[in-house]
């Protein structure tokens, strides 16, 4: 079956929708961190955890673990589905891309949540969760980024190279030639520069809590976001 030009939107609206969830309280952003897996009585047997200690697993007024492992579950449930979408719009519907979108969604929906990643940072003293994600999630997913990355440069490395150099960069020519294998990965520039503004917003905004780090990640996504936008630009204009 031919390529779907339709299908790459689902990776744009399914990663905001998920993203939206994450951030569906700005207290996580701002809250005092408190692991309600920490708190006294959680093991059978246990006496009741006093009043106080209650309050602190309310989900507005603190950052957890659970709600972060539910949050970072359900975000890369939706990523992994964009990311074979995106390579189903490139490669068209057949056995392997059906497979491979078929099979990530079965094991993000329906595989074991246990165990997750255990990557934390310490701050105040205090480790807390970098990316609580199931080991199984975690799989496909990486899965999905290798082939979708090939899918980015099979997929807008053509207009790329009918267009190249660039028109505001000429020199790239001399350094890159057009017909060069190194060309392939100019359009990579775009997802990897996604995602590490993803990755400074997991590692250091959501665990840190100072703003400015979410400005930096908000600058980073921003500029994978624009070089998106000329990738589509070459590929209808060139």
């Amino acid at each position: 079956m031919p390529p779907c030009p339709a299908l790459p939107y689902v990776q744009v609206y399914g990663g905001g929708i998920s993203g939206n969830m994450m951030h569906e309280y700005e207290g996580w952003q701002v809250a005092p961190f408190r692991n309600p897996l920490a708190l006294p009585g959680g093991a059978p047997g246990d006496p009741p955890p006093p009043p106080a200690d209650v309050d602190q697993t309310r989900v507005p007024r603190y950052n957890n673990a659970w709600l972060r492992a539910v949050a970072y579950q359900m975000l890369f449930t939706f990523q992994t589905f964009g990311l074979g979408c995106f390579t189903t719009a490139v490669f068209g519907i057949n056995a392997w891309t059906s497979a491979l979108l078929l099979g990530s969604v079965a094991v993000a929906l329906l595989g074991p949540h246990e165990p997750r990643l255990a990557l934390t940072a310490s701050v105040d003293g205090q480790d807390r969760p970098i990316l609580p994600l199931s080991v199984s999630l975690t799989a496909v997913f990486a899965l999905n980024v290798v082939v979708n990355l090939v899918a980015y440069a099979v997929f807008f490395t053509p207009s790329i190279r009918a267009a190249w150099p660039p028109m505001l960069l000429p020199w790239l020519g001399d350094l890159i030639p057009a017909d060069s294998w190194l060309l392939y990965a100019v359009p990579l520039l775009a997802p990897l520069c996604v995602a590490a503004g993803g990755a400074v917003e997991g590692y250091f905004a959501e665990s840190r809590f100072n703003q400015w780090w979410h400005f930096a990640a908000f600058v980073i996504l921003l500029l994978g976001l624009g070089l998106h936008g000329v990738l589509y630009w070459h590929l209808v204009h060139v």
